[in-house]
């Protein structure tokens, strides 16, 4: 039907950190995901607070919400963060990327 799916597929993808326009901040950004142009790795607490891109928490007591985002998002950024490397140190600000590494999707029974 032309929409975009809910999720991002199973799979192994690249991991930068840069700008969002959506969330006027630094992400983290699952780079090539068939089917999506972004997934953002950020804070939110329900599904309605994603388009499809990751939301990070502490807890997960009901299918419908996640507890502690923005702790967890604090945390997980800064460690992702601190292990970028800065692949354009000459741009602009909002055009600087780090390269992270890559984040692994998977199926839930591996």
């Amino acid at each position: 039907d032309g929409t975009k799916p809910r999720c991002t597929p199973f799979g192994t993808f690249d991991l930068t950190i840069r700008w969002s326009s959506k969330h006027s901040r630094f992400l983290p950004h699952v780079e090539g995901v068939p089917g999506f142009d972004a997934i953002e790795i950020h804070i939110g607490n329900y599904p309605e607070d994603t388009d499809g891109c990751t939301l990070v928490g502490e807890t997960n007591p009901t299918s419908n919400f996640i507890s502690g985002s923005l702790v967890a998002f604090t945390q997980l950024f800064n460690l992702l963060l601190a292990a970028g490397t800065l692949t354009n140190p000459t741009s602009p600000e909002h055009n600087q990327i780090w390269n992270v590494g890559q984040i692994a999707y998977l199926d839930g029974r591996t």
